[in-house]
């Protein structure tokens, strides 16, 4: 049930160095919001970018009401994020990425999705360059060299007639949460700055707080995928993502038999000086990762077994 028709949302964008994309994508963006029938607002957190972000921000929000603006200590994403979700007035926050463009109605469609209970909502992505390619539907995941993956998705076209409405993860280009159950398992992981992994850590901790995440299959973003970080071929990018498995692995799974399987991927991977450097750069933060572990443990209500089961029964239409 519907806790009302229009719950109030906050818009947060966590932006460094996106000026062109804003430039882009904010004005309409905000069309979005002002064709809501709920209460809104949008907020750009600007994580102290070396471009002209913040004055062009500054300079729309002076003729917008609707759009607010935050800044954060330039240590990454998730701390921009955090900050946005301190600063967001409403329940309910929308996660954006600044390349991101939402369809006018976005809102309005994906309250129909939010109740009382809602923890996350994944919503559905398209490619920016065509229009019609579907990029992110249903996450699910499961266990691959040693760690765990959400690249697999279930697409709308691959739906069946009763639409599933669960899911494993959100894609971080555009996802809605409850701000207070966000607050309640301590925020997005600032170990994971300045980025990578930090949705799926999020995802993971929340299912395994005994949280769902529901999919959204008709809230339709287009996402100008690669504007921001672009993955595939910064160095940068792919070291983070190692050594925030790593981080990942160490604070949430729980489960011997996994961390077998891990033990094995580390012991015949770690030579190559990549993996070894991700490793160190993990290591260092062992303190604080074993600690977050603790809370992770005394949080779960479902087993790592249990979680990665759930995402069996999904991708089998067993909803």
């Amino acid at each position: 049930m519907n806790i009302k028709t229009y719950p109030d949302i906050s818009i947060v964008i966590a932006n460094f160095n996106g000026e062109k994309h804003l430039k882009e994508f904010l004005t309409q963006n905000i069309k979005a919001l002002k064709a809501y029938s709920g209460r809104a607002e949008i907020i750009v957190c600007d994580d102290f970018s070396a471009d002209n972000s913040l004055k062009f921000v500054e300079q729309t929000a002076a003729a917008e009401p609707l759009l607010k603006y935050c800044t954060s200590k330039n240590k990454g994403l998730p701390s921009a994020r955090n900050t946005g979700a301190e600063k967001a007035l409403y329940p309910y926050i929308l996660y954006i990425d600044n390349d991101v463009l939402l369809e006018e109605n976005y809102l309005n469609k994906l309250a129909r999705h939010i109740t009382a209970d809602t923890f996350a909502i994944a919503c559905c992505g398209y490619s920016y360059y065509n229009r019609e390619q579907q990029i992110d539907g249903i996450k699910l995941l499961y266990w691959r060299r040693g760690m765990p993956r959400f690249t697999k998705n279930i697409l709308n076209n691959k739906l069946p007639s009763a639409a599933p409405i669960l899911s494993m993860g959100v894609q971080g280009a555009y996802f809605l949460c409850s701000k207070q159950k966000l607050q309640d398992m301590g925020g997005f992981d600032e170990l994971l700055n300045p980025y990578m992994y930090e949705e799926t850590d999020f995802s993971y901790r929340g299912l395994k707080r005994g949280w769902k995440i529901t999919y959204a299959p008709e809230v339709k973003a287009w996402h100008k995928v690669g504007g921001t970080i672009n993955s595939k071929v910064n160095p940068y990018t792919k070291l983070l993502s190692v050594r925030n498995r790593h981080i990942f692995v160490w604070k949430n799974i729980h489960s011997r038999a996994l961390l077998v399987f891990y033990l094995f991927f580390l012991l015949t991977k770690i030579i190559f000086p990549k993996n070894l450097r991700a490793f160190k750069e993990a290591f260092k933060m062992r303190k604080d990762i074993l600690e977050k572990r603790r809370i992770e443990k005394l949080a779960a209500v479902y087993t790592d077994k249990e979680i990665f089961k759930m995402s069996e029964k999904i991708e089998q239409g067993q909803y």
